[in-house]
């Protein structure tokens, strides 16, 4: 379902205040390019924010700790450059973080492809990476439109925004392509037991199981570069999708409506 929310955008900014009476302030300093970030559903005066450089790093009542919760393996890292959308891009902590002390990284490694990982910290602020679990790996053609989002949404399912792969004007066709996780949003459960060959399940509602050359892990279609999303509290799915040259999108998914086409 793809429905431009211009409208709604344009009464938000009647309803805002005046302009003198907005200030913003800095609440910390001391990150490197921040691009994500998380709550620890445990302690919500916990904040884990990504540095698309490579580290996590923790925030506790409003001071940024100087031991990251955990830091990327330069081994197999795509540090970012000036112009590309690489890195460290997303995060999203286990529902049941308390008992699993499990959470879910999405960055670029050193061939460029986006990889989903699991991670296991020793404790609520310490993790290693040597912990990874690669649960997903995309292989991505260019540098931008990689991604980045990972969520989990009401159900417990985890939701991922590839990317369309980049360049411009989808040069591969990949949003409307059944056959290529790239221009989608996918939808997997990393919690229950994974499927024969792979290390994740597909739940059985996916809207595309079982149609023939489909990748079942597809939940919509048709989006360039859904850079972020996220759940709101009544289980509706808001997507910023990055658009071509003069505007940008935010697709709405009512709750409990199928995936398919944005």
């Amino acid at each position: 379902m793809r429905r431009r929310l211009t409208p709604l955008l344009a009464a938000l900014a009647l309803l805002a205040a005046p302009a003198h009476a907005q200030r913003l302030e800095a609440w910390i300093t001391g990150l490197d390019k921040p691009c994500d970030m998380a709550f620890d559903p445990t302690d919500d005066t916990r904040l884990f924010v990504v540095e698309q450089t490579g580290r996590v790093r923790i925030v506790e009542d409003g001071t940024l700790l100087d031991t990251p919760l955990i830091e990327a393996d330069r081994d197999n890292f795509s540090t970012p450059r000036s112009n590309w959308e690489r890195g460290l891009l997303g995060i999203a902590i286990d529902p049941h973080f308390a008992d699993t002390k499990r959470f879910y990284l999405y960055y670029t490694d050193k061939n460029g492809a986006t990889v989903l990982s699991r991670f296991t910290a020793a404790s609520a602020t310490a993790a290693e990476w040597s912990t990874e679990q690669v649960l997903l790996r995309v292989e991505q053609p260019f540098g931008n439109h990689n991604g980045g989002c990972i969520r989990f949404g009401p159900d417990g399912m985890l939701y991922i925004g590839p990317g369309d792969g980049g360049s411009a004007n989808d040069p591969h066709g990949a949003g409307q392509r059944l056959d290529t996780l790239l221009g989608k949003l996918l939808r997997l459960d990393v919690t229950a037991e994974p499927d024969e060959g792979l290390a994740y399940a597909i739940p059985k509602d996916n809207p595309f199981v079982g149609t023939e050359n489909a990748r079942p892990e597809i939940w919509a279609l048709g989006l360039r570069n859904p850079w972020r999303f996220e759940f709101d509290s009544a289980g509706r799915l808001w997507i910023a999708d990055v658009g071509q040259n003069r505007y940008e999108e935010v697709h709405l998914q009512p709750a409990d409506s199928t995936g398919g086409e944005n």
